[in-house]
């Protein structure tokens, strides 16, 4: 199945697998070096995505350059994945993108931090006890200081190639 939504003119595609019990949602950008179209092998990297994870997964025909700045690019990408996020409140989404399209993921990352903390009014004390904290412990390098809290996103880029991974930097919330 297919659900579509169009945003600021541009197609939203939701592709949703035979098998309804999972509540993980890809939302997926392409690459492309923030100019070039959809490629057909982006079509078969989403088939085979939703196919071998049984995942939800979003694909998103976002403004390209030179025709549209970063700042149509970003607003139209957020705005779709606040529209995902009413249509599926139950879900977990994971940003993937290839390429150009992990960077845009990075940004939503950092976009939803930063609304996220300008809605709250709460002091960094209620701030450590509410938010989930990746604690330094061995093979974990998250930290806690006094210039803020380092989380963890789930973040994840792949290549045309097949070769992934996930984003294991740190994320500063202020």
């Amino acid at each position: 199945d297919t659900n579509q939504l169009l945003v600021q003119n541009r197609n939203v595609v939701t592709f949703i697998s035979k098998d309804r019990s999972i509540d993980k949602h890809i939302f997926f950008l392409h690459g492309g070096e923030y100019v070039a179209e959809v490629k057909p092998v982006h079509w078969r990297l989403v088939e085979n995505l939703v196919n071998k994870t049984s995942c939800k997964l979003s694909f998103l025909d976002y403004p390209l350059a030179p025709e549209n700045s970063y700042k149509e690019t970003h607003d139209m990408v957020f705005q779709s994945y606040s529209k995902l996020v009413e249509l599926y409140p139950d879900d977990e989404f994971l940003f993937l993108g290839d390429s150009a399209g992990g960077g845009i993921c990075l940004t939503l990352a950092q976009m939803i931090r930063n609304i996220q903390f300008k809605k709250m009014a709460i002091n960094q004390q209620e701030l450590i006890k509410n938010i989930p904290v990746t604690l330094p412990q061995p093979g974990n390098p998250g930290v806690v200081n006094g210039s803020g809290v380092f989380v963890r996103i789930p973040i994840y880029c792949m290549s045309l190639q097949g070769q992934y991974f996930q984003y294991t930097g740190k994320v500063l919330l202020p």
